[in-house]
Order: structure tokens, then sequence, then C-alpha cells
């Protein structure tokens, strides 16, 4: 289907919610790499085994050659520049949400399905993303998936989205937040013991590209700072 139905319009990667964030994830390169690879007798997953294929490398440069390494902000960055035609490294960042494909496409196609072919080939390839660090899309607050419209495109319209929902107050004496609730790097500790955090405070700081910062849950003290986690208890 990206061979022979995508136009190349942009949208699965403009309303791409990683994107948004600052991830270099593009499904319409995914879905570009697809329209130029070589798949013959390989069948639809033929791109793990030979993820560039004769068409891309005999010479069609536009699917990732220079002219999108060379000019359009280097999307790409220089894992791709440096060799490995054909892939898109910062794909490896598709969570799967599946909003490209549900919303975003008006062709009823399937990027997100090209970049989970491309995260497989990235991974038996051992190519990663050396690209620049993470920075919001400017955009970001602006461009969001009305509910309503979500909703009607998945054809949820016709049913009743009432529901006999109470509230539960939940209020823990004490939590542990783990230091490593993402991949790579754990967070770094940015509290010791006995201190007061609030609800929201950064109690632990995320340690390089691909980490994440650690918030407090709740109002307290803190009672430990272990080696994988750190222990807040409600203040009083």
């Amino acid at each position: 289907t990206a061979k022979s139905s995508c136009d190349q319009c942009g949208f699965c990667t403009e309303l791409c919610p990683r994107y948004l964030l600052g991830y270099p994830v593009r499904p319409e390169t995914a879905m570009r790499n697809r329209m130029f690879e070589d798949t013959s007798g390989c069948g639809a997953t033929g791109s793990i085994e030979n993820p560039v294929g004769r068409s891309l490398a005999g010479g069609i440069e536009g699917s990732v050659g220079r002219s999108l390494a060379g000019g359009i902000g280097n999307p790409v960055g220089r894992s791709l520049a440096g060799g490995i035609e054909g892939l898109h490294p910062g794909n490896a960042f598709c969570c799967e949400c599946n909003l490209c494909t549900l919303y975003a496409c008006p062709e009823g196609l399937d990027p997100k399905g090209a970049a989970v072919i491309e995260k497989k080939a990235l991974r038996l390839k051992n190519v990663r993303w050396e690209g620049l660090s993470v920075r919001p899309h400017p955009m970001l607050p602006y461009r969001k998936v009305p509910m309503t419209r979500l909703k009607q495109r998945l054809g949820l319209s016709q049913f009743r989205d009432e529901a006999p929902v109470s509230d539960l107050e939940i209020r823990p004496e004490r939590v542990r937040l783990a230091l490593q609730q993402h991949l790579r790097k754990p967070a770094l500790p940015a509290v010791k013991k006995g201190d007061r955090v609030q609800k929201g405070q950064i109690v632990a700081r995320a340690d390089g590209n691909v980490s994440a910062d650690v918030h407090a849950s709740i109002d307290g003290l803190v009672a430990e700072v272990l080696e994988k986690e750190i222990i807040v208890a409600r203040s009083s």
C-alpha cells in the first residue's frame, strides 16, 4: 500500500505525538522507505532482510538520499547520512500509539505498520539514533486531536459514553518512586533524606538524552534515597 497509495502528505508525522514532543519519529519517512525498497519474493516483511532494496540502492535519492539528508533540517541525522540508507534511525522512538494510522492518514493507510517494520530492521542492524537532543515542537500546544473527531473516525459516535463513574480518593502514607521508569539510564536523585518535597516537584533528574525526570506524587518528607527508588512519606 505504501508503494501504490501513499502521497507523502506528511499528516502522519505532523500529528504524531512523539514527533511533537521533539522525538525524531517520522512515519512519512517510514512510508517512503517502504515505497522504494525491494520486497520481490520476500512478502510484506521482506524489508527486514533487505531494508534498502535494489530500487533505492540504484539511485532513487529522494527517499532518503541527498535531498533529505542534505537540506531539510537534517531530519534523518548522522546515522543515516553515514551510510544506512533506507532506514530512519529516529523511527526507533515510535511508541506504536497508532494515531497516525487510525486518525492522521487521509488515505486510510498504515504508517504505524511501516514504522514497526523499520524498528525491526533497525534492531537487526543495531542502528541507533545519533542526532540532536530532544526539543518539543513549537506547535505542540496547538496541534491536538479533538476527541469528538477521533471517536467519529473510529466509528464510536453511535455509542453512549456515559458510565457510573465515581471518584476515589487515594491517600497513601508512603510512595516508592522508581528511578528507572523508562528506557536506558535511570534518573539521578535530586533530593536527600529529610528533604521536604511538594507534589509535582522533581526528585530525580534525567541522566542523558534517553532518560526522564521523576516527580513527587504527594507532599511529604523524603524517607529514603535508595539505589533504585526514592521513598516519600506523607507529612502530617
